[in-house]
């Protein structure tokens, strides 16, 4: 009796893990998109250039849904797919689906909405700081 209970209890939590999972999915794949442009992320994290301020205002805007355009820069053999929404290099990336990636060429212009995971910093030489966007659940639309 009591292996069963706990069989019992495994699969409900189970079950609710994978429930709440797809729910978030569907939460933020329907989110309402914010007009938030990555020239005004861009903006913010170079006037908070403090690591402790950038990592607050990422941890901000993470679950922001946006709709951003850009340049393809590159596309990993896993999926990772980097874009250059400001300047010449890339400054977002994000996992496309494997079936997605041969659609996708280099120098392609793309516009794709994603919710913000991360923002961050990377310095360059000579030092000069270079805001950054992880995005999650995106697509090229």
């Amino acid at each position: 009796m009591k292996a069963k209970t706990i069989i019992i209890l495994l699969i409900l939590v189970i079950a609710a893990g994978i429930f709440s999972t797809n729910w978030k999915k569907l939460a933020d794949d329907s989110a309402p998109i914010s007009t938030l442009s990555f020239e005004e992320v861009d903006r913010r994290v170079r006037s908070r250039y403090t690591k402790s301020e950038a990592e607050r205002y990422s941890h901000e805007l993470k679950g922001t849904r946006v709709r951003w355009t850009g340049v393809v820069k590159d596309i990993d053999e896993m999926g990772m797919v980097y874009i250059a929404v400001a300047g010449v290099k890339p400054n977002v990336k994000f996992h496309i689906k494997q079936d997605r990636m041969s659609v996708q060429e280099r120098g392609q212009e793309v516009m794709f909405v994603g919710t913000i995971e991360k923002v961050y910093i990377v310095e360059t030489f000579p030092p000069m700081p270079n805001t950054h966007v992880l995005l999650n659940h995106a697509m090229i639309e």
